[in-house]
């Protein structure tokens, strides 16, 4: 299965976004809905998607996420 060029460019700046505003925090990001199913429809469908840290986040970071996420609906 392929991912869909969109899905893998929106991915790459949400993990560049992600690197940038809490380093080295990344253990993974796995797609699932959609896109695992092969049933991803351009234009349509969403992107779902799990980050798993390698430490709980805090409140503080919520603000970064935010930041981070309505970053990527401004340019996508």
């Amino acid at each position: 299965m392929a991912i869909p060029r969109m899905v893998e460019t929106v991915l790459n700046e949400y993990i560049t976004l992600f690197n940038e505003h809490l380093p080295e925090t990344i253990e993974g990001v796995y797609i699932h809905g959609s896109i695992a199913l092969d049933a991803y429809v351009d234009d349509s469908s969403d992107i779902d998607f799990i980050t798993i840290t390698n430490r709980p986040l805090v409140e503080e970071d919520s603000t970064v996420l935010s930041y981070i996420h309505s970053t990527i609906a401004k340019i996508y």
